[in-house]
């Protein structure tokens, strides 16, 4: 089960990575915890999930049911101190919320109320400040909330120096976490090896083996045909060598089916 606060403070964890805590089990369900305040965040969607929320999220908004294991959830959470809910409110200004999406706001010119949309704060300023002349640009910020839900967990506050560095964290950690989902189609399966599929003289002769660490290039020169710079063969060799080596290419055409199967059995009795 989720910890809480004041086994927090005495829980020794591994350090986080970009502001998020990590376990194995929690990664394969793309879940992490935030370092700060220590609530489960979805990596895919960015927003805070309640323990008691997990099962619910990966089947309704993931197609996922099957992945969750109560078990093993619980063991991970524990691990990392978990706290079971999430914060009654978060302020701001404040620096950034690891794990959370950051969003394109415009704040109030006369109190603390941020939105997304231009369209509510024009109705919260008739509705807050109706003596108040309404500005004709609001301004512009970076803000955060929990997630899409309503009441306290919906509302925003200001995020700051949460500029091109943060953004491109945030993007690396979603990339990850979307090839995570991917490396299950991605996998490369081994299969063994399928003797039909190896030339029969190799499985006979295992030369591949005795070749093995040695020098390729120069293994293939000592028993390349002659050639007509290698001064130090006597020239009748050479021709000879060269005569022959024709004249066995030139049996292949001819000879039977039968034949050319059994030079390749790899049963040496049968030759």
């Amino acid at each position: 089960m989720a910890t809480t606060s004041a086994e927090t403070a005495t829980h020794t964890l591994p350090g986080p990575t970009s502001g998020l805590y990590h376990h194995p089990y929690l990664d394969s369900l793309d879940l992490a915890v935030n370092a700060e305040f220590h609530f489960l965040t979805c990596q895919i969607c960015q927003v805070a999930l309640a323990t008691e929320e997990v099962r619910s999220h990966l089947t309704r908004v993931h197609g996922r049911p099957h992945a969750y294991n109560d078990g093993q959830f619980q063991l991970a959470i524990k691990s990392l101190a978990t706290v079971a809910g999430l914060p009654a409110t978060i302020t701001g200004p404040r620096s950034l919320v690891h794990g959370l999406k950051v969003h394109n706001g415009l704040a109030c010119n006369h109190c603390p109320f941020l939105s997304r949309s231009e369209e509510r704060l024009r109705k919260h300023h008739s509705k807050d400040h109706p003596s108040i002349p309404r500005p004709r640009a609001w301004r512009a910020c970076q803000i955060q909330h929990l997630k899409e839900s309503s009441g306290d967990l919906q509302v925003f506050w200001e995020v700051e120096n949460a500029g091109v560095d943060t953004q491109q964290t945030l993007q690396e950690d979603l990339v990850n976490s979307f090839l995570k989902e991917l490396e299950p189609m991605l996998e490369v399966i081994q299969t063994p090896l399928d003797g039909r599929m190896v030339n029969p003289w190799l499985l006979t002769t295992r030369w591949h083996e005795h070749v093995a660490g040695q020098n390729i290039r120069q293994l293939c020169s000592l028993v390349s045909l002659p050639k007509a710079k290698d001064g130090d063969i006597p020239a009748e060799l050479r021709d000879a060598v060269d005569a022959y080596y024709q004249q066995a290419l030139s049996l292949l055409n001819c000879t039977e089916e039968l034949v050319l199967q059994r030079l390749n059995s790899p049963d040496p009795t049968k030759r």
